[in-house]
C-alpha cells in the first residue's frame, strides 16, 4: 500500500483482514443460491433490474461525491457542501440532494432559527450503504495495480 492510501485508510486495517471471509461467504452463498435456482429467468431479470437501479442512483454525476461528504461530515448545511464539492452547481446540487432524500439516503433537517437554518445528513439507511461500500471500495484501491 503507498503512503498517501495508508494515511486514508490506517482506521481499516481490522476491515482489510475481514475481506476474505466476506468474499469467501458471499462466494458460498452464491453457489447456495446458483443450486436452488437454476436458470430461474425471472429471477435473474428482476436482479438484474435491481442491481441498474442501485447503479443508476449511485453514478449520477456528484452523487459519490456527496455522499462521500454528507458521511465525513456528519451533517452539514448547502453552503458548507458546495464549499467541499468545488464546482458542483446549485441545481445539481439542489437534484442530487432531492433525489437522495427521495430514495431515502438523506435526511433534510429544517432547525427553527432565525434566519431558517437546513441541514442535510445521511439516514441510517444511508450510513449502513456507505458502510457496506467501504469495504469494496477499499479492496478495490488495495489491489489494483495501476492505481499505485
Amino acid at each position: 500500500m503507498n503512503r498517501k492510501r495508508e494515511v486514508y485508510f490506517k482506521h481499516y486495517k481490522e476491515l482489510y483482514k475481514l475481506i476474505p471471509i466476506i468474499q469467501k461467504t458471499t462466494k458460498e452463498c452464491t453457489i447456495m443460491e446458483r443450486g436452488a435456482l437454476l436458470h430461474d429467468t425471472n429471477r435473474i431479470t428482476m436482479e438484474r433490474e435491481d442491481l441498474k437501479l442501485f447503479f443508476n442512483l449511485i453514478q449520477g454525476k456528484w452523487t459519490l461525491d456527496l455522499i462521500h461528504t454528507l458521511n465525513i461530515t456528519g451533517e452539514i448545511n448547502y453552503n458548507e457542501i458546495k464549499k467541499i464539492l468545488k464546482g458542483i452547481g446549485s441545481r445539481i446540487l439542489t437534484d442530487r440532494l432531492k433525489l437522495l432524500e427521495t430514495k431515502g439516503l438523506v435526511k433534510r433537517n429544517i432547525h427553527d432559527t432565525r434566519p431558517v437554518h437546513i441541514s442535510y445528513k445521511l439516514t441510517e439507511f444511508g450510513e449502513g450503504l456507505v458502510e457496506l461500500m467501504v469495504p469494496v471500495v477499499l479492496y478495490f484501491l488495495l489491489n489494483v495495480k495501476q492505481l499505485g
